[in-house]
């Protein structure tokens, strides 16, 4: 069973192709330069090996108490957002204080309503003609 841990093929082949350019540059058949990108590369190749063996045993041990933690957190966070938000929402319902109909909405849709501004007007019978104007929001 082939084994789920980073390979390593990259940081070999930047490793041999750094000991054949460093062998070259001593017996002066390749340049300075050829020398320090094989460096580089090889420096790169060991910390992108470096990373990957680390985002494996961190993904192999999973979760820490403290992330844990931090996510329980963020959940009760959102929860209570939600719970102010619908608070929110309830303020924005207008209830009769008794049975009654809307007859008559002097506002429009999407209209702004300042605070104290009478927003309907409610029935409580059609025979009586009584009206009276909703609590004030």
């Amino acid at each position: 069973m082939p084994s789920a841990r980073p390979k390593s093929t990259a940081l070999t082949l930047a490793q041999q192709t750094y000991n054949r350019t460093k062998q070259l540059a001593a017996d002066k058949f390749a340049p300075q330069s050829k020398l320090d990108e094989d460096t580089d590369a090889l420096t790169l190749a060991q910390r992108r090996l470096d990373q990957a063996k680390l985002a494996y045993d961190e993904a192999v041990r999973g979760f820490t108490a403290e992330e844990h933690q931090i996510a329980e957190a963020n959940v009760e966070k959102a929860a209570a957002k939600v719970d102010t938000i619908k608070a929110l929402v309830d303020q924005l319902m207008i209830t009769a204080p008794i049975a009654s109909q809307v007859y008559q909405i002097p506002v429009e849709e999407g209209e702004v309503v300042t605070p104290g501004c009478h927003c309907c007007r409610w029935s409580i019978s059609a025979t009586l003609g009584l009206a009276f104007h909703c609590a004030r929001i």
